[in-house]
């Protein structure tokens, strides 16, 4: 029968299962899928510096169109670009942005977007093998508090519609409450994994391995 110890330290290697496989899909969904945006959003990419160069510009009827096309076809991390932008304005009705000015400007919003993918992509993948784990946990666990904040949290704190001061006023057990508890399951499993690190299988056992115990000192011998 396993130890309580032995059991204990094992359990994070489920935990880093579960994060590297979600995150890893989740980055490359956002590199490797498209999406075609238009009119006020493909302007709004173009001040970013999304150019032909970087994305595919089309018309309308999905022909070769000139710089300012109608339509951009993009990566969906630039989704997430367009989402940090249009967050740094209070939305209608709403009584507060919920991203920063200062990090809307410019380019900014698509580095921040990279970064986000980044930390998904990457930080899952060495999660994944317990790799710089408690660092990339903490990495994967601030994303997710920033989507929870950005998607679920703030709207519902910027419009005054709230349960508890915070939650979205929606019905108890009604539609709405999955995609916040889904973000709030994968937060929670990355804060443990901050607190636990690796787990008996990973990369941190190697690339730390702990100092072996220092050896007991001998006893005197009692004089008879």
């Amino acid at each position: 029968m396993a130890s309580k110890s032995s059991c204990g330290s094992f359990g994070p290697v489920f935990l880093r299962l579960c994060l590297g496989i979600v995150f890893i899909w989740a980055g490359l969904g956002k590199v490797i899928g498209t999406t075609v945006v238009k009119g006020a959003d493909a302007a709004a990419l173009k001040e970013m510096g999304v150019t032909p160069k970087t994305a595919t510009v089309q018309g309308a009827s999905g022909t070769p169109a000139p710089e300012n096309g109608d339509s951009l076809e993009v990566s969906n991390a630039y989704l997430l670009a367009l989402m940090l932008k249009n967050s740094s304005k209070p939305a209608e009705g709403a009584s507060r942005a919920l991203w920063p000015q200062q990090l809307s400007d410019g380019r900014l919003p698509g580095y921040c977007a990279y970064a986000c993918v980044l930390t998904e992509l990457v930080g899952g993948a060495l999660v994944l093998v317990g790799a710089l784990t408690r660092l990339c946990a903490f990495g994967i666990a601030t994303v997710m508090a920033t989507a929870m904040w950005l998607t679920q949290i703030g709207p519902a704190v910027a419009s005054g519609k709230t349960k508890f001061g915070f939650l979205p006023d929606i019905p108890a057990f009604g539609p709405g409450w999955d995609h916040l508890f889904l973000q709030f399951s994968l937060f929670s499993m990355a804060m443990a994994l901050v607190w636990l690190g690796c787990g008996t299988l990973g990369l941190d056992r190697v690339l730390f391995r702990p100092p072996p115990p220092p050896k007991p000192k001998p006893q005197p011998v009692a004089a008879e």
